[in-house]
């Protein structure tokens, strides 16, 4: 008999899958989730959206194509030439040739395509989570904005255009999150990852001028097929990289970071209306408010919490009040 749970993980990953690979180090990109044997599918969605959000003169799907096109023009030229003293008196043949010429290019537009892709799949041996990594011609000279801070907009850009037009779009990928690095799943180095993070989106903590922005802000710890660490380690461990003018609020932050430590990696998200954007997992993103999965319950909880602080404030302003009357008599 197979031992309890063991079927429930299984599920998930097993001894052979978990030779996948770590997260590369010192790398950003997407941290996906999707539904269970349907990563292919959800790679391509992603594959697609990129075309369409991610703007980049070096990985730019029409330079691909070109190149592509130019040197399948080239050959089909060269076989012109070499053809006029054999050509084919049949106009079956001729619509075989072109249709060979057309495959042709065709195959070598998608290699081009994928070989100069700006982002591709690290397969980190879970089913149901995705990691793509930024590759080499995902960055541009041109672009002031550092890489990482190009993956965060393109994502934030994704889930607006969800939020906006209720359209997911993908029927397989669900959380959507931007990794800005990566490095070891150990305290010390997880501190020393995020602090430039951290800076970039709360500002420099030993920044002292006046009428600096005050966030509310909350940490998440996430895990996958890892040893667990010390969940409240990292979050103190990430919190003393913030500013102290920054004030952490769980139930309605402005700001989430987000540790996600997956084997002997951890990767490191910022994001912005963690939860106005429900959680950025697209697919809840395209349903209405009051259909969200949870939203309603969380929408009550902070209801009652605001409600028994309120009361906690009148009753404490009673007391005052009556304290001052019976001081007078």
């Amino acid at each position: 008999m197979a031992p309890r749970g063991g079927r429930s993980r299984g599920r998930y990953y097993n001894n052979n899958s978990l030779g996948g690979d770590e997260l590369p180090r010192s790398s950003c990109g997407f941290l996906l989730s999707c539904a269970d044997r349907c990563e292919n599918k959800c790679v391509s969605d992603v594959f697609r959206m990129m075309d369409e959000f991610w703007t980049s003169s070096s990985s730019s799907p029409t330079g691909g194509d070109s190149a592509a096109g130019g040197g399948g023009a080239e050959a089909s030229d060269d076989e012109k030439k070499e053809g006029e003293k054999d050509k084919p008196t049949s106009a079956t043949a001729d619509v075989d040739v072109s249709k060979a010429l057309e495959e042709e290019l065709k195959d070598l537009r998608a290699k081009s395509r994928r070989e100069n892709a700006p982002f591709k799949r690290v397969d980190i041996g879970s089913r149901g989570t995705l990691y793509m990594v930024a590759t080499e011609h995902a960055k541009n000279e041109n672009d002031a904005k550092p890489l990482p801070t190009r993956v965060h907009d393109t994502v934030r850009a994704i889930m607006d255009d969800v939020d906006k037009t209720r359209r997911c779009k993908s029927r397989w990928l669900n959380r959507f999150l931007p990794v800005e690095d990566v490095c070891v799943a150990k305290l010390d180095d997880i501190k020393a990852c995020a602090a430039p993070i951290i800076a970039r989106h709360f500002g420099d903590p030993n920044d002292t001028a006046q009428d600096l922005p005050v966030y509310r802000y909350a940490v998440i710890y996430d895990h996958r097929i890892c040893t667990k660490l010390d969940r409240l380690g990292v979050i103190n461990a990430v919190v003393d990289s913030v500013p102290k003018r920054h004030v952490v609020n769980l139930d309605r932050p402005q700001i989430v970071i987000i540790v996600t430590h997956v084997k002997n990696s951890a990767a490191i998200t910022v994001v912005h209306d963690y939860y106005e954007l429900a959680k950025w997992n697209m697919s809840e993103l395209a349903k209405p408010p009051e259909e969200r999965m949870g939203q309603n319950e969380r929408e009550k909880r902070l209801a009652e919490k605001e409600a028994a602080k309120k009361r906690k404030a009148d009753d404490k302003a009673e007391e005052e009040g009556a304290d001052a009357k019976r001081a007078k008599t």
